[in-house]
């Protein structure tokens, strides 16, 4: 069994001449270090090509790169710029840096390569786990309208809602666009039944969401057709789900002109409302001087 402790000697002996390369140390020195480190990895790992002995090769190759980088540079300086040919030693060293960069190349494609193949692994897994909550959701999706169902049956219309926008927040994600476009309807039909202030636009919204997932389920396409109240008549189709969707927001619509009619009317009186009550204090002085003067009439026949 191998020793944790000694392969974090190993490592630290690794950061230890990691951190000497950024310092002016000879690098012949640094090279003889890393030529042991290696040797003793080797051993530890017992493959040359083990996972972690990747990081060995490579900073054994960088080293060497920079050893003939060293060199070159010392060429390009000389005083008389001769072209000096390479010595047995950079020769060496070339061909080591290329064999340990490559090494540590082989180690890395192939963890890459498993790497890739655990996450193929992984990815059909979660697809598994998605398809199965999925299911889950679509499940507890229909429970909770069948929920709001008989709270809006009871009438408790507040409560239903919130069985219906728990469901829709179930499918939302989903493409199970007839359950959409249900949940949709229920919601729209219960703002009305609840009959609060500026449910009508509300129910709308949701009456022409269900329009849109409903056409989306029967044709396999996006709906793109104009819901404005003005277009709503002018719409020809030929599916009798469809047509109930268009009557049902059609009468909406009636019904939300009607209402818009009369919070217009009863603005109407609110802004004259200040007219009538001067009328009113004025026919109340009327009265008030008429009396008098019939009271003086009185006194004058007595």
């Amino acid at each position: 069994m191998k020793s944790r402790k000694k392969e974090k000697c190993l490592i630290k002996e690794l950061d230890a001449i990691r951190s000497l390369k950024n310092e002016s140390i000879d690098l012949k020195e640094l090279e003889d270090k890393m030529v042991k480190l290696i040797e003793k990895a080797a051993q530890y790992y017992q493959d040359q090509l083990d996972n972690n002995m990747a990081q060995y090769y490579f900073e054994y190759g960088s080293i060497l790169v920079q050893i003939l980088e060293q060199s070159q540079d010392s060429v390009e300086n000389s005083l008389n710029c001769v072209e000096i040919s390479r010595n047995d030693r950079e020769l060496k060293n070339t061909q080591l840096a290329f064999e340990n960069l490559e090494a540590a190349k082989t180690i890395l494609r192939n963890r890459l390569d498993k790497q890739n193949i655990e996450m193929y692994k992984l990815q059909d897994q979660l697809q598994q786990i998605r398809s199965k909550i999925n299911e889950t959701e679509l499940e507890m999706s229909l429970i909770l309208i069948r929920i709001g169902d008989l709270q809006t049956w009871r009438e408790d219309y507040k409560d239903g809602l919130l069985n219906f926008y728990a469901a829709l927040d179930f499918l939302k994600n989903s493409y199970n666009y007839k359950e959409l476009s249900a949940v949709n309807f229920k919601i729209g039909n219960a703002i009305l039944l609840q009959n609060e202030n500026g449910c009508e636009k509300l129910s709308l919204n949701h009456l022409e969401q269900s329009f849109r997932y409903c056409y989306q389920q029967l044709y396999n396409k996006q709906c793109d057709i104009d819901l404005s109240e003005k277009n709503l008549q002018k719409i020809v189709l030929d599916n009798d789900l469809l047509k109930m969707l268009i009557d049902k927001m059609e009468d909406t619509y009636i019904q939300l002109n009607e209402v818009n009619a009369c919070q217009k009317e009863i603005q109407k009186w609110k802004n004259q409302e200040p007219i009538f009550q001067q009328e009113i204090q004025y026919l109340g002085r009327i009265s008030k001087q008429s009396n008098e003067i019939n009271g003086i009439q009185i006194k004058r026949k007595i």
